[in-house]
């Protein structure tokens, strides 16, 4: 009767590790699919929380890796082969989101030369969505298919990620 017992066991563990295993696989499944350019669907249950460290997991340039945002006004842009960091200038209150990533100060003079002017969005949670042109023009909202001068990111916390 023990025989039985330990064998039964064995298989439900082997299960449970096989559907946990399944389930890994099938979320990476899902961020490998993402396309260049595609648009992000949207859970209009996202919370937006722009603050934190974003990781890029789909775009359509090799530069940029990654993104902090601080609640200090300062941001990061890792880039292939170092960082930019300066002030942000951000508009929660536009329609898409407005974000104004400034290398010296926002609004200053000479600063539309220096500062990408994005649109952005979360998809959930955790994942948002982020546009801009390499003009001193904002885009006004996320085109079905964007022009070729869109540059297109689609980034994910990094504490989802280590989760």
């Amino acid at each position: 009767m023990k025989k039985r017992t330990n064998v039964a066991g064995i298989l439900l563990l082997v299960v449970l590790l096989l559907a946990a295993c399944g389930q890994s696989s099938d979320q990476k499944a899902d961020t490998s699919t993402l396309k260049k350019n595609a648009p992000a669907e949207v859970t209009p249950a996202a919370k937006p929380n722009l603050i934190g460290e974003w990781t890029v997991i789909s775009t359509d340039s090799t530069d940029d890796v990654g993104l902090i945002v601080r609640e200090d006004g300062t941001y990061t842009r890792m880039i292939v082969d170092g960082s930019v960091t300066g002030p942000y200038d951000l508009d929660m209150t536009q329609s898409p989101y407005a974000l104004d990533l400034c290398v010296s100060k926002c609004g200053g003079p000479g600063s539309e030369w220096t500062t990408l002017f994005c649109i952005f969005r979360f998809c959930t949670a955790d994942t948002l969505e982020l546009r801009f042109s390499p003009s001193n023009e904002r885009y006004k909202e996320f085109a079905e298919k964007p022009d070729k001068n869109t540059v297109f990111y689609l980034l994910k916390t990094t504490e989802s990620q280590t989760e």
